[in-house]
């Protein structure tokens, strides 16, 4: 079953951020089927949505990632995750 988390990132910079997903490429990692990024108030914050518990899990417990991270100076933080039960998408044209 899919998943979805939100995390919020205190602190964070659009700067270490940029850092982080260059350091990932810009390219959805495997089993991530969505990734929205921006800033909140006082920080940054990631909304994703994963193939499954175990897809969203191995990536973030990848070396590649927890490099990615710490090079960025981005410290670990506990996302909310939940079930996806519904995902709609509209393809825009341009």
């Amino acid at each position: 079953m899919a998943v979805a988390l939100v995390l919020d990132l205190p602190g964070v910079t659009e700067a270490q951020y940029a850092a982080a997903r260059g350091a990932l490429g810009t390219a959805l990692q495997p089993g991530s089927l969505v990734h929205i990024a921006g800033p909140i108030d006082g920080g940054w914050r990631v909304v994703e949505v994963w193939e499954s518990p175990e897809a969203m899990g191995a990536f973030f417990q990848s070396p590649a990632a927890q490099s990615a991270f710490q090079a960025a100076g981005i410290a670990p933080a506990q996302p909310e995750v939940f079930p996806v039960a519904s995902l709609t998408s509209v393809a825009h044209g341009g």
